[in-house]
């Protein structure tokens, strides 16, 4: 009798955690799909310890604009493309955005279940959850991102590339639901100032 009062009550907390991490999951989902647009400050931290400073802008669906204060070069990116473009946006190179967690948190509508396999970690302020690729593959890129655990923003992300390598990304000054400007995302393919 008493190994099944454990297992019962293991099952119950078991089955009390799973749906706890999974309101969390769909409350943060939730609120991100709220979002259309936003902007503000981040900081970033890459995988060499070096730190840069820069605003952003993100517009759904696909298009999101990474401005480096200091630096002539800007990160863009588009449906099927992650740019590296000049002040003027001409594009000094491009990748491939292929299955890289970017492209589906800029989606209009994120479902984290159907995109990732997810592991949710919480502390007493924030919770996390970690996305990696539904297909197993280990060389794919995977995301962890952060939210705050009362207000539910969005507050940090660190991305890992195919070699294990982190850029972490904090977000601060955020602001919401915004009209940016079109000329924010424009790209130009052939740069002949130079």
């Amino acid at each position: 009798m008493t190994k099944f009062l454990l297992f019962l009550f293991f099952f119950i907390f078991l089955k009390f955690n799973f749906a706890f991490a999974d309101s969390l999951i769909n409350l943060s989902e939730a609120n991100w799909n709220d979002i259309d647009s936003m902007a503000g400050q981040f900081k970033q931290t890459n995988h060499d310890g070096s730190i840069q400073y820069g605003n952003f802008y993100i517009q759904k669906p696909h298009r999101s604009l990474f401005e480096y204060k200091g630096q002539k070069e800007k990160v863009l990116t588009s449906k099927f493309f992650l740019h590296i473009v000049n002040q003027k946006h001409f594009i000094i190179d491009s990748y491939p955005i292929g299955n890289n967690p970017l492209k589906y948190l800029l989606l209009d509508n994120l479902d984290l279940q159907k995109h990732f396999d997810l592991v949710l970690d919480e502390t007493k302020n924030e919770f996390s959850i970690n996305l990696s690729q539904k297909n197993g593959n280990n060389n794919l890129e995977e995301i962890t991102l952060y939210f705050n655990r009362v207000s539910l923003e969005l507050e940090k992300w660190d991305i890992f590339n195919e070699f294990g390598e982190k850029t972490s990304l904090e977000f601060t000054n955020i602001i919401k639901n915004i009209s940016i400007s079109a000329d924010k995302f424009v790209i130009h393919y052939n740069n002949t100032d130079e």
